[in-house]
């Protein structure tokens, strides 16, 4: 099965080399297989790890960037290297593991070309608290505020300062 599965995902036309890797572990998750490949995209080489996970029928495949802090900051890139490739809420998965991780990879390459071409800059804005969030000493609140009869909703954007103490008020108190 994991020749057949080597040799077919190696037909893709972008995927430079695959092989197994003995490992079962990547950024502090267990799997069943990793596979690295490396594709290539806009003219770069770039390396990745595909890695089954033991419930791939319901989570799909990951994938990781190997050096992903050598790229430019590109959507869809966790600060870990993960590539977010679909929207998994709601969708119908067929229990195909080469056909998942074939789309898998299609759907990692149009990610990075459209990255590193810079045509999906616009998802920083539509998941900017997703982005915020994952830097360092950042974070971001949420919330509805009346005004004249109409809600709003208001995101706001701010910096840790660890050094600072917390105080809670309860809302009652609030003015």
């Amino acid at each position: 099965m994991i020749n057949n599965f080597i040799i077919e995902v190696g037909k893709i036309a972008f995927v430079r080399s695959i092989k197994e890797v003995s490992e079962k572990s990547y950024c502090f998750n267990y799997y069943l297989n990793i596979f690295k490949t490396e594709i290539s995209v806009q003219n770069k080489n770039i390396s990745l790890f595909v890695c089954v996970p033991p419930k791939w029928e319901l989570d799909l495949v990951d994938i990781y960037i190997e050096n992903y802090q050598l790229l430019k900051f590109i959507p869809h890139v966790e600060s870990n290297g993960k590539i977010c490739l679909f929207e998994k809420e709601g969708i119908l998965i067929d229990k195909n593991l080469l056909g998942i991780t074939i789309q898998s990879l299609y759907r990692a390459e149009k990610i990075l070309k459209d990255g590193l071409l810079g045509k999906n800059s616009e998802d920083f804005i539509n998941e900017f608290e997703i982005y915020w969030g994952n830097l360092p000493n950042r974070g971001a609140v949420e919330f509805v505020r009346p005004n004249c009869g109409k809600s709003q909703n208001v995101k706001c954007a701010f910096r840790r300062n660890p050094s600072l103490k917390t105080e809670k008020t309860p809302i009652s108190q609030i003015k």
